[in-house]
């Protein structure tokens, strides 16, 4: 599919939305709706233009913003997963305690942290080898 230059300046209004919103809801469909674009247009032009569907580019933003804020400020885990939509926070912890060996439930906040910071930015990794 051949992506129009007036869509193309959509898709790149779209994408800034995003990064500007991340704190928000962002449905796929609110989206076309917003910028009167139709879903395959969006889809398939996101994905041509950044290499990833709009959900992963989401996710990607919202994990990059995580790992930035969990490694520059004293938040909780908790706390920015909520601002960052990442919707299940017990789920992202079950995930870190499971990839970090030899980690007890009596692990400090910091140290937590750091692992955090690992696994988001090893996810980040394996996503982007993923989407290609």
């Amino acid at each position: 599919m051949i992506i129009k230059r007036k869509d193309v300046a959509v898709i790149h209004e779209i994408r800034q939305y995003i990064e500007d919103n991340l704190a928000k809801e962002i449905p796929v469909g609110s989206l076309c709706k917003k910028f009167g674009i139709n879903r395959t247009k969006l889809q398939v032009g996101f994905n041509q233009l950044y290499g990833v569907s709009v959900h992963s580019f989401i996710h990607q933003a919202r994990m990059n913003q995580a790992r930035n804020l969990l490694a520059d400020t004293e938040e909780s885990i908790k706390v920015i997963a909520f601002e960052n939509w990442i919707q299940e926070p017990q789920q992202l912890h079950t995930r870190i305690y499971q990839t970090a060996s030899n980690v007890s439930d009596a692990i400090q906040e910091q140290d937590l942290r750091l692992i955090v910071c690992m696994y988001l930015f090893s996810a980040d990794r394996s996503t982007k080898t993923a989407d290609r």
